[in-house]
């Protein structure tokens, strides 16, 4: 390790995160012994001093144990070591100061994700905030304060990059989840493409043959993906879907989608399409409400498939057929990636992918002696709730 004095961190800031980082990799004994001061001080060419005062804040902060007539040791040595990972966030209102962890239920998939694999893992998970305005300087102290405190961080989408910049360029193992950045590091997502791919090889099962796709904002980088897949699948069967078989909805309120639904939809139930794909989960509710407003069946007058993630359209009446999106599924394998890579070493993977699957509710049905054309395979359809 090449020791900075004239660097910004105070040296002995230096050698606490090097000796921090040195048992954290599996680099000291395996009893935990940390080298004498003298030695130390000789390796890394300071004075006894500065590591004196290092060795200090690592007993004060619970990181070492010093033993008379034996010398410094990690606590917990010999021990089966508690990983403690950050879930870093820049809104304050997630901050530590402001959660009340006991009684609080979790409210994302992620998150309900993190929290089931950590305790499995032997691990915890600290939510920590991080001001989004930080300067480059208040980013390396806030980072220096991380590697002293943590094994690893989590990131949620393209949030903080600079923060993870600085922690790459100090070997310190974190993981991205859901970050679509060019040239991201360590990420954990989904393939998008497998889970579109197969919600409409699902409804070309159900012998749908006129699709109508609804979708937000009419050029979100999302949903102009998500309409290319369900057209190129649609294509390679014999059939399109015209232009003027999708809708964009340059709204996000329920309330309002409705509204603009009622407008752009045909009361007779005569004229609708064999099935509706709703890219997101408003969308879903919207026509739900309008399918009850103007007494239509479903899925008899017409089907209808989601894209959401489970805990949003599981409580539908009637169960939504929907592309989960695996944010749970993204959450726990962030976890076990990230534990795995401070246990065990080696590299962190630049791009991980996690599979969707799709789940049956009572808005889709096959029809009766349709035949499902030879080139498509038998889609991954999982009828079970995941266990959250």
């Amino acid at each position: 390790m090449e020791l900075v004095a004239g660097k910004s961190q105070l040296l002995y800031h230096q050698v606490r995160d090097y000796l921090t980082v040195q048992a954290r990799n599996g680099k000291l004994e395996k009893s935990g012994r940390i080298p004498s001061e003298r030695d130390l001080a000789d390796n890394l060419k300071i004075s006894r001093g500065t590591v004196r005062m290092a060795l200090g804040e690592l007993e004060r902060s619970g990181f070492i144990e010093r033993v008379a007539s034996k010398g410094a040791f990690l606590c917990q040595a010999g021990k089966k070591r508690t990983i403690r990972l950050a879930l870093v966030f820049p809104e304050a209102a997630i901050s530590q100061d402001t959660l009340n962890y006991a009684a609080w239920e979790v409210d994302t998939e992620i998150w309900h994700g993190m929290l089931s694999a950590c305790p499995r893992l032997n691990a915890v998970l600290s939510f920590l905030h991080c001001p989004a305005e930080s300067e480059l300087k208040s980013l390396e102290d806030f980072a220096d304060d991380l590697i002293l405190q943590y094994d690893g961080a989590l990131f949620i989408g393209q949030q903080l990059a600079l923060l993870k910049t600085v922690l790459d360029s100090k070997n310190f193992p974190f993981i991205s989840l859901f970050d679509e950045a060019e040239n991201t590091k360590n990420n954990i997502y989904y393939d998008r493409a497998e889970a579109c791919e197969q919600a409409a090889r699902y409804l070309l099962e159900c012998g749908c043959q006129n699709v109508f796709l609804i979708g937000l904002e009419k050029n979100a980088p999302a949903w102009l993906f998500k309409k290319s897949i369900f057209r190129r699948t649609f294509a390679e069967a014999g059939l399109w879907i015209p232009d003027e078989n999708i809708i964009n909805i340059p709204i996000k309120d329920e309330e309002q989608c409705l509204n603009a639904l009622r407008e752009k939809l045909p009361a007779a139930p005569g004229k609708l399409p064999d099935a509706f794909f709703c890219s997101t989960q408003i969308i879903s509710f919207a026509l739900l409400r309008l399918a009850n407003e103007r007494n239509w069946r479903i899925p008899e007058d017409f089907m209808i498939m989601g894209y959401a993630n489970n805990m949003q359209l599981r409580p539908t009446i009637p169960l939504l057929t929907h592309v989960r999106i695996p944010y749970f599924d993204v959450g726990y394998k962030g976890c076990e990636i990230l534990i795995n890579n401070i246990v065990n070493g080696g590299k962190l993977p630049k791009q991980e992918i996690v599979h969707a699957d799709l789940i049956i509710g009572k808005t889709t049905y096959k029809k009766s002696g349709k035949q499902v054309p030879a080139v498509f395979r038998q889609p991954q359809i999982c009828s079970q709730q995941i266990d959250q």
